[in-house]
């Protein structure tokens, strides 16, 4: 099931990715959207590309953060959840670090989740039910998270620290070996990959920050939840993720901060 769905997500977020090198080797301009975000043409590009084979291939609804369909989306049966660029602050600081994500919403359950980061040639994907799996260099590999219990290795976002991550670290530096930064979806990837164990997020974020990464994270046994432990609920009229967590194993959980 969703062989389909996958092979043409898997194909999609290459072809965008020609489009968003394209403008990353320019010296191109910065953008302000509505809500002060920044957004540069390489996000609107690749958008175009996504939606358009996605509406040629599926007659699913979309929903992207760079052409929002305010459809009532609740009692669609399919959903994809797009983000062309996650990360522009990375793109635009030229890092690196920076993803394409797909995901596609069946019901209430996310099922398909693809992450491709353009300059590291990395591609990520997930069905739900069928394991989580990266690909680069030709070379494609089974990948699950780290059964690591103490000596975490930590992530922190590259371009969104607040002070509240800041002192959940500090409470739990015992049970830490490292911290590092990295942007985009990439951290939800590499808990998933096992190089990295857990990931906090305080402050807001959108459904197509976390879909995509999230079945990939899921489906490698890790966890993602919101900061009470609830799922994140991918119907919300408004588009908008209450804080987060990521994790490799739930009892590794720092509970510190953590709303309750």
């Amino acid at each position: 099931m969703y062989e389909k769905e996958l092979s043409v997500c898997k194909d999609i977020v290459l072809a965008a990715s020609e489009e968003i090198l394209k403008v990353y080797n320019t010296d191109f301009n910065v953008e302000k959207k509505d809500d002060e975000s920044p957004v540069t043409r390489a996000d609107i590009e690749a958008n175009k590309v996504i939606v358009n084979i996605l509406k040629k291939e599926f007659n699913y609804l979309i929903v992207s953060e760079e052409s929002l369909n305010h459809q009532q989306y609740c009692d669609e049966e399919f959903c994809f959840i797009v983000d062309p660029i996650d990360g522009t602050k990375e793109f635009i600081k030229k890092n690196g670090e920076f993803t394409i994500n797909i995901a596609l919403l069946h019901k209430d359950e996310l099922v398909v989740g693809v992450v491709y980061a353009p300059v590291l040639k990395e591609l990520y994907y997930a069905v739900k039910g069928k394991g989580a799996y990266f690909e680069k260099d030709g070379i494609t590999k089974k990948i699950k998270v780290s059964s690591r219990e103490k000596q975490l290795k930590i992530l922190i976002s590259r371009s969104h620290q607040r002070l509240k991550s800041i002192e959940l670290l500090e409470e739990n530096k015992s049970k830490i070996l490292k911290i590092s930064r990295l942007g985009s979806s990439l951290k939800g990837c590499r808990i998933a990959c096992g190089d990295q164990d857990a990931y906090y997020r305080f402050g807001p974020t959108c459904i197509w920050d976390t879909a995509a990464m999230q079945v990939i994270v899921e489906e490698a046994g890790g966890v993602l939840k919101l900061l009470d432990g609830r799922k994140i609920d991918y119907r919300k009229k408004d588009y908008i993720n209450d804080e987060f967590y990521i994790i490799n194993d739930e009892n590794n959980l720092f509970k510190e901060y953590l709303k309750t």
